[in-house]
This record gives structure tokens, sequence and C-alpha cells, in this order.
């Protein structure tokens, strides 16, 4: 056995060549498993030495541990993430900066469809608007991507060109998108009638507590006579949970926010309002979630309706209740779920998600049938209906939702969405 193990050491040491433990995180000795770790070694030291000998390719060994990395991660759970060197380099990129990021001002739903453009971004200058329908990118037919190919796709260095292909009234356009600095306008607040304040929050990162909470106070101290406040997590992907735990915190006076669990008992945060004179307590509350409120969103959203400050309104959350840590080295990175966060004292995840107190569906549309019966009554030639009908079939049979961007005026969201009426009346 012993001689077993040298030469799994040695095939390694020949194989990795100099540096390749470098950046390795190396776990702490509480949470070293209590099994021998050398069988698994073994057994990958011997396959990676198969690869490199017999393959019929050259392949570079860093390139083959990225990959097997990227494997462990995709066996825990659809959370935990590596980046290897070229992806976190794209990562500091995008997180590096606070009020700006490099891409192109867009955002896409699962059914390719543009849901939200940022004013005087790469899309909006490139003559991009809500619904435009992704195609092609770079030649590339996107009928089986993925969101997050197309994502990835997207994240390109600032000043790279994209030949994109969109479809909009059944009229396929090539367009030329050259990524850029965006502003990343993170929260927005405006003026309801009846003295209702909406609050949009896009996601949980940074400093966004602090700067949603400074403007809020400060829109609260110029309009006194404020009786309800609209707070939008819709589509808020969440992010840091702290900052959701602070922006409840100053909602509330007392009560449970959140308890943070780890691996081991001992690490358990347990989190409770304190009383501060600059809470927000008097203006009525609601807020507004749907199927892709996540994490913070819900630990926010959850928080506040158990204490019984907010009122929910909307679809169910989407259940995301895990805590997500960043182990960085030189040159990559490791996101790994390290614990779970209750909302209030409801336990989040998949099968207990957030339910709002009053049930609302988004309005949906369904892009086949709507493009299908546009197809069938118009005056085209059938030839030209066969092509229409090839771009159709792209399509996802999927229902998507209606999407109201903050950069339409506010009348005509709360004109258009029953969601947002619901709670305005609710807050009056």
């Amino acid at each position: 056995m012993i001689a077993r193990y040298l030469k799994a050491f040695l095939l390694t040491i020949t194989s990795f060549g100099t540096g390749i433990f470098g950046g390795m995180l190396v776990a702490n000795a509480a949470q070293t498993p209590e099994i021998d770790p050398y069988d698994g070694f073994y057994t990958f030291s011997l396959n990676l030495h198969r690869i490199q000998n017999d393959y019929i390719n050259e392949v570079p060994t860093t390139d083959l541990i990225y990959h097997a990395i990227t494997g462990m991660m995709s066996a825990l759970d659809e959370h935990s993430t590596y980046f290897p060197p070229e992806e976190y380099a794209k990562l500091q990129q995008r997180t590096g900066l606070n009020e700006w990021s490099v891409g192109m001002g867009i955002q896409v739903n699962k059914e390719k469809v543009i849901t939200d453009i940022t004013p005087n971004s790469p899309a909006s200058l490139a003559g991009l608007i809500i619904g435009d329908q992704f195609l092609e990118i770079n030649g590339n037919s996107l009928q089986d991507w993925t969101l997050h190919q197309i994502h990835s796709a997207l994240d390109v260095e600032k000043g790279s060109l994209i030949d994109i292909v969109i479809t909009r009234a059944l009229t396929p356009i090539e367009i030329k998108l050259v990524a850029d600095e965006v502003a990343d306008i993170n929260h927005k607040i405006e003026n309801l009638p009846d003295d209702v304040v909406y609050v949009s929050m896009k996601r949980f990162t940074g400093d966004s507590s602090t700067n949603m909470l400074s403007d809020l106070r400060q829109t609260l101290r110029d309009h006194a006579n404020v009786q309800g406040i609209v707070l939008d997590l819709r589509n808020n992907p969440g992010g840091n949970v702290r900052e959701g735990i602070r922006i409840a915190d100053a909602f509330l006076a007392n009560g449970p926010i959140s308890t943070i669990r780890y691996r081991q008992e001992k690490d358990t945060q347990v989190y409770r309002a304190t009383k501060e004179p600059h809470d927000i307590l008097k203006p009525k509350m609601a807020i507004l979630i749907n199927r892709n409120s996540a994490s913070a969103a819900e630990l926010l959203a959850g928080a506040l309706q158990e204490n019984q400050r907010a009122i929910v309104i909307g679809e169910k959350s989407f259940g995301k209740g895990s805590v997500q840590k960043m182990y960085h080295s030189e040159n990559e990175a490791l996101k790994l779920t390290v614990g779970t966060f209750t909302a209030g004292e409801h336990t989040v995840s998949k099968e207990n998600p957030i339910t709002p107190d009053i049930l609302i569906a988004q309005p949906h549309i369904d892009p086949k049938e709507a493009l299908a019966s546009l197809i069938t009554n118009s005056s085209a030639s059938n030839e030209q209906q066969q092509e229409m009908q090839r771009y159709l079939n792209q399509l996802s049979g999927v229902q998507t939702p209606v999407a109201f961007s903050l950069h339409n005026s506010l009348e005509e969201r709360l004109r258009l969405d029953p969601v947002l009426q619901r709670a305005w009346k609710e807050v009056q």
C-alpha cells in the first residue's frame, strides 16, 4: 500500500511540474474527512498520467487540472463555482468597479428575450429595445444555448466587437455591438401618487444597503407626508446576504432577521433587529417578489413579512437559502457553498420559498403563439412565411414574463403592471 501511494505521489509530481500546487486552498484540520484521502488521489494521478501519455492530442496539464476542479464543483450544487485564470480575470474586471461595469448594458431571460436596457449603453446606442430576441451571436445559432452561454459570449473586454442577430416583429436584424463601460444603476427611487414612494433594487452588492437607505431617507425628509413604501425585488438575484440584513434592520425596531448556519455549529450567526433613531418604521410597506427573487432578496422579503412589517405581493420566490464564500488565490478563485440562512425564522429552500401574502402572477406572453398567429394572418408569400417559420422554430415554447423596465416612465409601469398596482393600493 505504501508503495502504491509513493508511486501516485511521484507520478503526480512528475506530471504537474513546478508551481502546480501554488494557490491551493488547504482545509482546516477540523474539516479533514475521516477517510484515507490518498485512495482517490491515487486514482486521479493514475488517470492523469494515462491522459498525458496516451491521449491523441497533447493537453496542458494545467488545463486538465482546471477542468478536474470544475468537474468537482458540478458534483456539489448549482451555486458552487470554480474560476480558472481566464474566468477569474473577467470576474475581477466586473467586481473591481463601483458604479461602472464593462458590457453591453442589457438583461436577457431564458427565452433569450431582452428584458432591460441601460440608457446610453452599447445596446441602447445600437438601437436594441426591450422585447428583441437573440437569434445569433457571432454567427452561432442560439437555439440550444443556455442563459449562461449567452452571458459568457457577451462578457468580453472593453472595445470587443460582437455581431448579433435579433428578431423584432418577425424581422431578423443584424447589429454590431462594441463592449464599453456601462453605468451600474442598482437602485431607483421614485414618487407614486397619493404619497407613496417606489424603490427598486437590482442586486445586493458592495454598499448597496448604505446607498439605497441614504437616498430613501433623503426622499422621506424631502416628502414628509409619505404614507407608504413599495420595495420592488422582482428579478433581484440577491448577492451579499448581510446587505439584506442591514436593510431589514433599518425597517425593524426588533425581531428576528436571519440565522446563518455553517458546517460547524459554533460558527452559527444570529441576527436580530435593533432600534436606531434613523430607522424607517412609520410608512406602510409592500414588497414585490417573483420566481427570480433570490438569496438576499428572499431574506429581506421574508424577514419583513415574518415580523409583520411588510406585506409581500407577487409570485413565490426562487428558493435559494444558501450562502457562498469566495476563496481567492493569485490567479484563480473558488465560490463555495458554506452555509444556509433563514428569513426571519423561515428556512428558505427550493421546497420552501417565500410565499407572498397576496399571490399575483406577473403577466406572461407566449412568443410562439403570438408569432404563429401573425404569420398565419399575414399577406406574406409562402416562401416568406416559411422563412418566418424557421425563425419561429428557434423560439422557446415556454411562456416568458412581461418585462417592465425601470427606464420606462413610472406612470406607464403603474398602468400596465398589476402587481405594482396592487402594492400601490395596499400602502396608501
